[in-house]
């Protein structure tokens, strides 16, 4: 009853490797069968399979068949079927494809080790490109085709992504100062220091002030000064006698009695300050 049922199954085989027309064969297999439907093909019958699938864009049934017959005749690959072929070409992958179209002497199986070689070296030359192609038998031209695909796309990243706050923040700096340092700047004269302390790391300006600058930024500090006092103040209080103007103006008096003594005592000559600026006693 068993061998019955073999040949059967082998009879099945015949009729439809016979009939080109009919969709991919499926066999209910023994479970002996079914064992070795899961193991692999010897090596020659899947170099045949790997070539077919790899040259053969969307085979028809009759070019299934055709491959089939070929992987049948190899010792140990009797088990295989057309469905077992079809959905090998159903599981070719896009990047497969591309490869094909692009660069086809490279395998995908290469990237990995040319995305090592192009981090070691990310502008190769000309002929690193062809020591790269030599090392890896592959086909020179689709090597540099492949290396100026990468290097395009570690430029504008494989993905754009929307410019963020920062980044449109850095590009307006940028143009701003590229349209600074385009347009012609009159020189701006130093600014005056103060006396450095004995103590300090700042260092002393280059220059020597000219006098009649700090007069003038003297003049004009005093102008925005008055100006200022002009605009709306908060409501302060006013003293209502005598002593309370006078306690309230003690501060301000202090401070300029000796703002006016360091002067004469020529601690702001290097400002341009001296005591002939300064009234005489008797006038303040």
């Amino acid at each position: 009853m068993q061998s019955n049922f073999r040949w059967d199954r082998r009879d099945h085989h015949d009729q439809a490797l016979q009939s080109p027309d009919a969709g991919p064969s499926h066999h209910h297999l023994p479970n002996s069968n079914k064992s070795r439907s899961l193991s692999r093909l010897p090596p020659r019958a899947n170099e045949i399979l790997n070539d077919f699938v790899e040259n053969t864009d969307r085979p028809t049934k009759q070019q299934r068949l055709k491959c089939l017959e070929r992987i049948r005749a190899i010792p140990g690959a009797e088990w295989y079927t057309d469905a077992n072929i079809y959905a090998r070409t159903r599981q070719k992958k896009p990047k497969q494809e591309l490869f094909q179209l692009l660069y086809p002497s490279l395998q995908p199986e290469l990237e990995k080790k040319l995305r090592i070689l192009l981090r070691s070296d990310p502008n190769p030359t000309p002929r690193i490109v062809e020591i790269w192609a030599s090392r890896l038998m592959v086909d020179v031209v689709d090597l540099q085709t492949w290396v100026e695909i990468a290097q395009e796309r570690r430029k504008v990243g494989r993905h754009p992504t929307l410019p963020t706050f920062s980044s449109l923040y850095c590009v307006s700096r940028q143009q701003q100062q590229q349209k600074q340092s385009s347009s012609p700047q009159e020189e701006v004269p130093p600014r005056p220091h103060l006396p450095t302390p004995e103590h300090t790391a700042s260092p002393e300006p280059a220059q020597r002030v000219d006098p009649q600058h700090v007069r003038h930024m003297l003049a004009t500090s005093v102008n925005t000064a008055a100006a200022a006092s002009h605009l709306p103040q908060p409501p302060e209080s006013i003293p209502t006698s005598l002593t309370e103007f006078n306690k309230s103006f003690e501060f301000f008096e202090y401070n300029m009695n000796s703002f006016m003594q360091k002067v004469r005592n020529g601690e702001y000559e290097t400002l341009g300050l001296t005591a002939s600026d300064i009234p005489p006693l008797n006038q303040t």
